[in-house]
């Protein structure tokens, strides 16, 4: 009795002390909260004479590293750069390349970016509507006179609504080819020679991406470049959309001018397209990607040629360590 008595209060303190041993069940991960964007914290305050001028630091990642600050800016046309603003981009900036992706015949004495002491010039053309205006003004060389006389005088609302009104009725805009030409073999060798300048960057200086207006052509290589960074596609839309807020002033006076003009939708929709980016424009760029290849990065690897080797570099030169 004495035996069972003592077997029993063992039990007893072993049944009392396995609860305290055994493992807590292990809590999922919380889905990390959305980041909203502000463009008035990524916007680059001591060059506002460049149009929508902005750098990409803070933006999180999937993994939860921060995109290093001022080392990365997309922006207009450099073009109408001040003494201040030269200062910024080679003192504070330290800015070591600058990449043009305007085409050639977007650049003229009133439109050439101005230089930046300390930083080397990379154009690589990235123009959705070369084919077409090479095939226009082969037709026709008195329409291209036409065509860089308005550019030079763009400079006003007039001006530039007088330039899209141009481009509109000889079909030089086109939200849709403009999405085919950024596959395009074309588009594939720029981008290979962009990242390129993209991996060669020096730790403590920064890059300048732009185009005319830092919107589209800016948009798809900064896509690019954020999804080899792993930023997911909410982000990376984000980024995109903050052209609008960016360019808020021109886009409702173009919408203005074009609704005086044609109350045709279609016409509308492309001319506006000029000033303004449309979410549903790089939903479907991004969507092309991944079906043709299974996903941005896929494609960077099989047509562009990044390795994983790349994408970690490009980690460690634009991404905050963890």
């Amino acid at each position: 009795m004495k035996k069972f008595k003592t077997l029993f209060i063992a039990l007893l303190a072993l049944l009392l002390i396995l609860p305290g041993c055994q493992k807590k069940p292990v809590e999922p991960d919380k889905p990390a909260e959305k980041q909203t964007l502000d463009y008035n914290t990524q916007a680059c305050t001591d060059i506002t004479v460049v149009s929508n001028a902005r750098q990409l630091g803070g933006y999180i990642n999937s993994e939860g590293r921060v995109f290093k600050q001022n080392k990365l800016l997309r922006a207009g046309s450099l073009a109408g750069l001040d003494a201040s603003g030269i200062d910024a981009l080679q003192n504070k900036y330290k800015v070591c390349d600058i990449i043009d992706l305007r085409y050639e015949r977007e650049i003229n004495p009133n439109t050439m970016d101005k230089e930046v002491p300390g930083a080397t010039y990379h154009l690589f053309q990235l123009a959705h509507s070369k084919a077409t205006s090479e095939a226009l003004f082969s037709k026709n060389p008195e329409l291209y006179e036409e065509f860089l006389s308005l550019q030079r005088n763009a400079r006003t609302p007039e001006g530039s609504f007088a330039v899209t009104k141009f481009q509109w009725e000889h079909g030089m805009l086109s939200s849709e080819r403009m999405v085919e030409f950024f596959e395009s073999e074309e588009a594939i060798e720029s981008y290979k020679e962009i990242f390129k300048v993209l991996l060669n960057k020096p730790e403590d200086a920064a890059i300048v991406i732009h185009c005319a207006g830092g919107k589209d052509r800016t948009g798809v290589v900064c896509m690019l470049l954020l999804s080899a960074l792993d930023f997911d596609r909410d982000l990376i839309l984000q980024d995109y959309m903050l052209s609008n807020i960016a360019n808020a002033a021109k886009i409702a006076q173009l919408t203005e001018f074009t609704k005086k003009y044609t109350d045709d939708a279609k016409a509308q929709y492309e001319m506006i397209f000029i000033q303004a980016v449309y979410q549903e424009i790089m939903e479907k760029q991004i969507d092309d990607f991944t079906a043709q290849y299974g996903s941005v990065k896929d494609f960077l690897k099989q047509k562009v040629g990044l390795t994983d080797d790349d994408f970690t570099k490009l980690k460690d030169i634009y991404l905050e360590k963890k």
